[in-house]
């Protein structure tokens, strides 16, 4: 969990460092972005529930909590 993570904020990082003008944004000058990720344990897909398209759509979650709550975020599920 902690290298999905930094892997995150360090592909995060690596964007805002490009300060890529973003002139239609009305959240900011530049270009950010919101990074949402879902992954399972072998042992949790081991579970019928779990499924690539059910971690796809977790993932999908994330990504448009991370935007509603701020943008500019990432954000794990971890099944």
């Amino acid at each position: 969990l902690g290298d999905v993570y930094k892997r995150q904020q360090q592909l995060r990082k690596n964007v805002n460092a490009l300060k890529l003008p973003h002139k239609g944004s009305k959240v900011s000058d530049v270009l950010t972005i919101s990074v949402g990720c879902a992954f399972a344990t072998a042992k949790a897909m081991d579970n019928e529930s779990i499924t690539a398209k059910s971690l796809i759509k977790d993932a999908d979650v994330m990504l448009y909590e991370a935007k509603n709550t701020g943008r500019d975020r990432a954000l794990i599920k971890s099944i």
